[in-house]
């Protein structure tokens, strides 16, 4: 780690960097955005996988939207990236520090705050815009929103409440902690960072998101009674089945399971409560696959681990003098804040690749669950979930190579398809060979019955039996 605190640091150019770097990213945001644009418009017909499950027109409807939504995404991208660029190069950032000071004077806690009360403030209106249109031309024109102008504005002033109400206190908590710490002031930081984490996973579910949507015991008695099978054949902890009001918002259905040790709950939006008893399960086994193999802890680890690492440059760095002066920000802006913000973009090329890589293991981990339910027996019925959720949520079936790679969290429709295809028919040829085999050991012990009753009135029943077992082994 000595990199950072060598003199090469401070010969770096980080600003031009910073710029550069954004600007190469965001080209090529834009030309695997137009890769994607021009997939959705090479064919007007479905893959030959969904023939038999989507029709010309629903494809042309799936088409028509993710179209719209690639169109928005290249504009907002391009317009968000190129303030973001003007504002560096034009040090927006030091002009809002100055104006904090003026205006909250330079306390060591009211000044940060400020600060950053204002770059959110300044975000939001650059954001809302696109969001509005998303909403209400987009998704609006789809099918999809159900919101209302008034629960938009009500969404959005609640997020920037419990914005202000959670931040506050952590911000000021982790500039005390810096403070306090002393040189190791990182292992300080990184177990408040690694407590608020798992603070925010109990108070988010049972007290945040109720805020925002309506939780009720699922009243499907019989589909609940499947899921307490299910759990118990998988020693799943399960407490209760929640089933929330997604459909206030938004058409688009999903499922999740959240909470601690011996403590969890599955909520299922109501949106998805359509589907047959058999499929809902096939989801929840999917679900379920990723607690049975622990991969939200191994995520949850990585990020840990990512957050130690940048505490611990913070510290390398936090009193350099160049890195501040590169991006406008003068001797009085060593707050703690501005100098995580700064270490973000000196790291920026390094979180790219983590992106990445994070991506792809979210994939990975996609697929590992398609296959626990598939062992759970639910192949046939997760296909035909995967095919209607992705038809409903007009999904995008058969994505660019390169703009899935980097952009998608999930598998394409069509991977994962092929996935449990060949999951059942690999277990498909192992059932059989396991049949052939139990049905030749079977012909050599009516061989030997054959051999001690030859001449009975037996036999005749025994070789027909033969004949049927042999039959079966071919």
């Amino acid at each position: 780690m000595r990199l950072l605190s060598g003199s090469w640091f401070s010969d770096v150019p980080w600003l031009h960097v910073y710029v550069g770097f954004s600007l190469t990213i965001e080209a090529f945001e834009q030309y695997l955005s137009l890769r994607q644009w021009r997939r959705y418009n090479s064919s007007s017909k479905p893959p030959a996988l969904l023939n038999p499950r989507m029709s010309q027109e629903s494809y042309a409807s799936v088409t028509a939207y993710n179209t719209d939504k690639i169109k928005l995404s290249m504009v907002s991208s391009l317009v968000e990236s190129g303030l973001s660029v003007l504002s560096t190069l034009f040090f927006f950032g030091p002009f809002c520090w100055r104006l904090a000071g003026h205006w909250a004077g330079d306390g060591e806690f009211v000044r940060p705050l400020a600060f950053m009360g204002i770059q959110r403030l300044v975000s939001e209106c650059i954001s809302t815009p696109f969001q509005v249109y998303s909403d209400f031309c987009v998704e609006e024109k789809h099918g999809f929103n159900k919101k209302t102008a008034a629960l938009f504005i009500k969404d959005k002033l609640l997020g920037l409440g419990l914005t202000a109400a959670i931040g506050a206190p952590i911000l000021c908590a982790v500039n005390w902690l810096i403070k306090w710490g002393g040189e190791n002031f990182h292992f300080w930081l990184w177990g408040f960072s690694v407590l608020t984490t798992f603070g925010m996973i109990v108070i988010y579910p049972n007290f945040i998101a109720p805020l925002f949507n309506k939780f009720k015991v699922l009243e499907d008695r019989e589909l609940r009674s499947k899921i307490d099978a299910l759990a118990e054949q998988l020693n799943f902890p399960l407490c209760e089945v929640y089933e929330m009001d997604g459909s206030k918002r938004s058409s688009h259905s999903n499922a999740y399971f959240y909470g601690f040790w011996r403590w969890k709950r599955i909520v299922i939006f109501d949106t998805l409560l359509h589907l047959p008893h058999d499929q809902i399960l096939a989801i929840l086994g999917h679900e379920l696959g990723h607690w049975q193999m622990n991969h939200f802890m191994q995520r949850l680890l990585l990020v840990f681990m990512n957050l130690f690492v940048t505490f611990y440059l913070y510290g390398k760095v936090m009193n350099n003098d160049h890195l501040y002066k590169c991006f406008g920000y003068g001797a009085d802006a060593k707050s703690p804040i501005i100098g995580l913000m700064l270490l973000a973009n000196v790291l920026a090329p390094v979180n790219t690749v983590l992106s990445v890589f994070s991506t792809l293991l979210s994939r990975k981990h996609e697929f590992q669950a398609d296959a626990f339910a598939c062992r759970l027996h639910y192949g046939e019925q997760l296909k035909e979930a995967l095919c209607t959720v992705h038809t409903e949520n007009k999904s995008t079936l058969d994505p660019d190579p390169w703009y899935s790679w980097w952009h998608y969290s999930h598998p394409p429709l069509l991977e994962r398809l092929a996935a449990i295809d060949s999951i059942l028919l690999r277990d498909g040829k192992k059932e059989r060979s396991k049949g052939g085999e139990n049905n030749s050991s079977r012909l050599e012990e009516l061989d030997g019955e054959d051999s001690r009753a030859r001449g009975s009135s037996q036999n005749s029943e025994r070789a027909t039996r033969r004949a049927k077992l042999a039959a079966e082994d071919e």
